[in-house]
């Protein structure tokens, strides 16, 4: 009797957390996957936005992604630097807080170019 109303118990339990789960498979993503972009703000505000401004606007940060691609590569190299700088035990603190202000340097002036793109 104790294992039948524990099958029956767990049965009930379980049915009450997968129900309303599986009630709302159909009703698709509100931020998930497909997001606002399909059902919320996203789709009208495309529409009210007119195509020349858009390939306007995408053009622009096309030639400003080109335009930014050396100094985002400089960032690179100076973490990998940094990175190989940590793994030697010859390399000094005073050596590591240089590159670490170098890197820090690079980020800055790229990240204010980013904000005058913007």
């Amino acid at each position: 009797m104790k294992k039948l109303l524990f099958t029956l118990g767990s049965l009930v339990i379980t049915s009450m957390l997968v129900l309303p789960a599986m009630a709302r498979q159909n009703e698709g993503y509100w931020m998930g996957h497909h997001g606002m972009m399909e059902q919320g703000y996203g789709a009208r505000y495309r529409a009210s936005v007119d195509e020349a401004v858009l390939k306007a606007y995408g053009e622009e940060m096309e030639k400003h992604y080109q335009d930014t691609a050396s100094r985002r590569q400089e960032i690179l190299v100076k973490q990998h630097e940094i990175a190989t700088m940590l793994i030697d035990t010859k390399s000094t603190k005073e050596a590591l807080l240089e590159k670490q202000k170098e890197l820090q340097g690079l980020m800055n002036t790229l990240q204010q170019e980013e904000l005058s793109f913007r």
